[in-house]
């Protein structure tokens, strides 16, 4: 019942963005972050800083560091794929057409557990974190650059925590 009216939620305030804002619909922009292809559908210049909505393509096994927001709440929407999510201490698994919600200053992760590429549309609520998203494909950073992606983090008020959970026994 939850995830349905958090559906309902998103909806109504993604309706509620449209009609409010003539000039809701914007370009595309295509960024490369840490070598996952993204695709910035609306930022926070156009919903009024309400919101920024993003698509994430993982190839299998590719997701996320585990990592805690500060000041933004992710909703993630499964476009394809099987993703397995660690929000705390839970993981949930979960399937095109499912949503989760991840609250800000909740640890959380996920990665492609399927055989295919996964597709996630999130939207992240307010506005603002995108611009992460976009100096580090601009910087072409990569994780390599661990030293220069903490320092971007802390800026948007993001902790990059480590690898997913079950990342130790990948090793």
């Amino acid at each position: 019942m939850l995830i349905k009216r958090i559906v309902s939620f998103a909806a109504v305030a993604a309706f509620t963005i449209a009609m409010c804002s003539p000039a809701v619909a914007q370009e595309p922009e295509k960024l490369n972050v840490l070598g996952t292809p993204m695709v910035l559908k609306i930022d926070g210049q156009k919903t009024g800083g309400a919101m920024a909505v993003v698509e994430e393509t993982y190839p299998p096994g590719h997701g996320a560091p585990q990592h805690v927001h500060a000041k933004e709440d992710e909703l993630f929407y499964i476009i394809e794929g099987q993703f397995r999510l660690w929000r705390g201490d839970e993981a949930l698994d979960v399937s095109p057409g499912d949503v989760a919600f991840l609250p800000r200053s909740v640890p959380h992760t996920y990665q492609n557990v399927g055989s295919e590429p996964g597709r996630l549309l999130t939207t992240i609520t307010p506005a603002g974190f995108e611009g992460f998203f976009r100096a580090v494909s601009r910087q072409n950073l990569t994780p390599k650059d661990m030293e220069q992606l903490q320092a971007l983090a802390k800026e948007y008020g993001l902790e990059i925590l480590g690898p997913h959970p079950d990342a130790a026994g990948e090793q």
